[in-house]
């Protein structure tokens, strides 16, 4: 299996903030990195990010081998549906307004701990609007686990581990 980063660019890409990312994609191209885009805590309410926001999304996905995804934040299922499908709307329509920022799918942020039917429903709805998106490239979500969690990947520890 090659090596693969995921990225979260949880910071606004002012002059120089992405260029790490750039510079690491740039010197390893046998790396396959995922980057989670995140302009507003989610795509925000406009129908496209912000011009700076454009042009490094952009620069991104004109690298072969960085990936780009959309935040979407589910505050553990609690986020109301309608409200999440709105946001993986929105990042699928980048592609239709410009090709050039389109997403390749959807990272869910604020998922449970821990395993219900409720939860597991929530979820596969979110998997299947993302994978039905045409403006999504790969329908990026990933694959069911023996768990019956939908991911492909999964950040177990976000902070200081103890």
């Amino acid at each position: 299996m090659a090596l693969s980063v995921i990225l979260p660019l949880y910071v606004y890409p002012s002059v120089g903030a992405w260029e790490p990312l750039f510079e690491m994609a740039a010197s390893y191209p046998r790396v396959q990195f995922t980057a989670v885009v995140n302009p507003h805590s989610g795509p925000g309410v406009d129908p496209l990010p912000d011009a700076t926001y454009q042009l490094s999304i952009e620069r991104l996905n004109s690298l072969e081998n960085v990936r780009t995804i959309g935040y979407v934040a589910t505050t553990w299922c609690a986020k109301n549906m309608s409200s999440a499908l709105d946001e993986v709307a929105l990042y699928a329509g980048w592609a239709s307004k410009a090709p050039s920022l389109a997403m390749s799918g959807i990272f869910f942020d604020e998922t449970p701990t821990h395993y219900t039917t409720e939860y597991a429903s929530y979820l596969q709805t979110l998997s299947e609007a993302v994978r039905s998106s045409p403006g999504l490239m790969d329908g990026y979500v990933g694959k069911k686990f023996s768990c019956s969690v939908i991911s492909h990947a999964l950040c177990v520890l976000e902070g200081r581990s103890r």
